[in-house]
């Protein structure tokens, strides 16, 4: 669990008892904590301008082939009901 820390004028650091929400210094998280923390941050970073391109392009190319696909299958199919 995360600890309240709390530095004096002097430089010594005390840890105190203080719940996470009401620390009035910094909080010393465990590892565990801290490798949480870096993750959840990393999934709510923005995605850069290259990688929002990327995923628009791939889903347009996804619609449209499949669309294109289809498309070409219902032309055989109605060619050999004919």
């Amino acid at each position: 669990m995360a600890q309240c820390v709390l530095v004096a004028d002097g430089g010594a650091m005390t840890v105190t008892n203080d719940a996470p929400q009401a620390c009035q210094g910094y909080l010393m998280l465990t590892p565990g904590e801290f490798q949480n923390a870096t993750t959840f941050y990393t999934w709510m970073q923005v995605p850069s301008q290259t990688e929002l391109a990327t995923v628009f392009v791939t889903a347009f190319a996804l619609v449209a082939s499949s669309y294109l696909v289809g498309y070409a299958i219902g032309r055989l199919v109605a060619m050999f009901n004919d």
